[in-house]
């Protein structure tokens, strides 16, 4: 028997991919030659919060429903994160 995927799930579905994706690029970022800044660093570990639970409470249930105007926030930041490679600096423009 086939399973069908509504309209909601599917939304669901990409809004984990997403969310994943990104938090998962913050973590993994190296620093290389650049200093330490505190800010940059907490803005950093909320922007990976905010994306892991976001994961969290749409796999466990807790989290039903991903409105399209919330999918397309969390794209235009993973797309962002992915295009200054992690570099939260280089996101707000102070590091480039």
């Amino acid at each position: 028997m086939t399973q069908v995927i509504d309209y909601s799930n599917l939304l669901n579905f990409i809004n984990v991919i997403v969310c994943s994706l990104t938090a998962l690029r913050l973590m993994f970022f190296v620093r290389e030659n650049s200093r330490y800044k505190f800010g940059y660093s907490l803005l950093a570990y909320l922007l990976i919060v905010a994306m892991a639970s976001n994961v969290i409470y749409l796999l466990t249930g807790e989290y039903s429903h991903t409105h399209p105007s919330e999918l397309v926030i969390n794209f235009i930041i993973c797309v962002n994160i992915f295009l200054v490679k992690g570099n939260i600096a280089k996101l707000v423009g102070v590091g480039r």
